[in-house]
């Protein structure tokens, strides 16, 4: 990658599920990145409305499995930072754990 090259810098958020007994909940993806991969519940910040991590982790979370939480059911627990991931762009990642426990498996998501 060329130092002079500017590219793209793109804010997600990742949201760890768990049911009552501790098992994670993960999604395969059917969009790139990663297309194919397994993963937590997650997406990309809406930028242009001002929507912050927290807003978009509850946004995602209810997108992606039809659960309900607010913010105060969320911690943010770490952040990573991709440079230059691909070649195509740089990520901020926002971690959060969900306390709120999974009742049951989500509804089916494509």
């Amino acid at each position: 990658m060329s130092a002079g090259l500017t590219l793209p810098f793109k804010i997600s958020v990742l949201v760890f599920m768990h049911d009552a007994q501790g098992r994670q909940l993960l999604i395969q993806r059917t969009k790139a990145p990663n297309k194919g991969c397994w993963s937590p519940v997650g997406g990309k910040l809406e930028m242009a409305t001002g929507e912050s991590p927290f807003e978009c982790a509850v946004r995602e979370v209810g997108e992606e499995t039809g659960a309900t939480v607010v913010t105060t059911d969320l911690h943010l627990f770490g952040m990573i930072s991709e440079k230059g991931y691909e070649g195509q762009s740089h990520w901020l990642m926002f971690l959060f754990d969900c306390r709120k426990p999974l009742t049951g498996l989500p509804r089916d998501h494509r």
